[in-house]
C-alpha cells in the first residue's frame, strides 16, 4: 500500500471485499481512512474511491460484453492518466534541471533511449 491516493484505497477495499466480505471491507476502509489520514483525506482519497466503487458496482450488473460507452470512458481515463504523468514529468524537470547543459544532456539521453528501444523493437519483430 505504498501508492498514494484513491488507487491504494480502492485496492485495499477490493481485496478485503473479495476475501472477507462487505462489512469487513467497510471496516477496513474506515481504519485506512484514520490510520493513513493526512490533513485532507476526505478531499483527496474518498471521492475517487467512491467514484470507482460506484462505477464498479454498475459494471458488475452488466451481463455479456461491455457497452461502447464504458470502453470510451476507460479510454478517456487512460488518456487523462498519461496527461497527468506528462505534467508531473515536466514539473519535475523544471524544478530539478537548472542549467542549459544539464537540460541538453537529459534531452539527448532521452532521445537515445527512445531510439534504442525502437531499434530493439524493430529487430525483434
Amino acid at each position: 500500500m505504498a501508492t498514494p491516493g484513491s488507487a491504494s484505497t480502492g485496492l485495499l477495499f477490493s481485496i478485503i471485499l473479495v476475501v472477507f466480505g462487505l462489512v469487513p471491507a467497510i471496516f477496513g476502509l474506515i481504519i485506512w481512512m484514520f490510520v493513513n489520514s493526512t490533513n485532507s483525506y476526505l478531499t483527496r482519497r474518498l471521492p475517487g474511491f467512491l467514484g470507482m466503487l460506484a462505477i464498479s458496482m454498475e459494471i458488475r450488473k452488466l451481463n455479456g460484453p461491455l457497452p461502447d460507452v464504458i470502453y470510451a470512458m476507460l479510454s478517456g481515463f487512460n488518456s487523462a492518466v498519461v496527461g497527468l504523468i506528462g505534467v508531473a514529468a515536466i514539473q519535475l524537470a523544471t524544478r530539478s534541471i537548472k542549467n542549459q547543459m544539464t537540460r541538453f544532456i537529459v534531452a539527448a539521453s532521452s532521445v537515445v533511449a527512445m531510439l534504442y528501444k525502437g531499434i530493439l523493437l524493430l529487430l525483434t519483430h
